[in-house]
């Protein structure tokens, strides 16, 4: 097989990988825009609650900032916001060029 297959076929297996666990976060946050909370807050709390349900497990990253706004929506920087609101929290943290990644500790020293 030729290296150039080889590689789109690895890239095709890792993209669908990466969907399904994609169509898994979008089941998880729902925005209501006749909400009084405001979206970036409706993000964050979805995600607060799904890693201290244990659904998103310590370690694990988050979808693409780009990736939220497609699916739910809604502005950059109304995600940029709610991960920089979890940021500033201690639930998730950042590393450049790799996204954002679920940070357990803060839940660990509220239990």
């Amino acid at each position: 097989m030729p290296y150039k297959m080889f590689t789109y076929l690895n890239y095709l297996i890792s993209y669908f990988v990466k969907s399904a666990i994609f169509v898994n976060y979008l089941k998880l946050v729902a925005i209501d825009e006749n909400s009084m909370i405001p979206p970036y807050r409706q993000l964050a709390d979805a995600i607060m609650k799904s890693v201290e349900d244990e659904v998103i497990v310590d370690g694990h990253n988050l979808p693409f900032i780009h990736d939220f706004c497609v699916a739910l929506d809604v502005s950059k920087n109304t995600i940029e916001k709610a991960f920089n609101s979890l940021k500033r929290d201690g639930f998730i943290s950042s590393y450049p060029g790799k996204g954002y990644f679920i940070f357990r500790t803060k839940l660990r020293q509220q239990a």
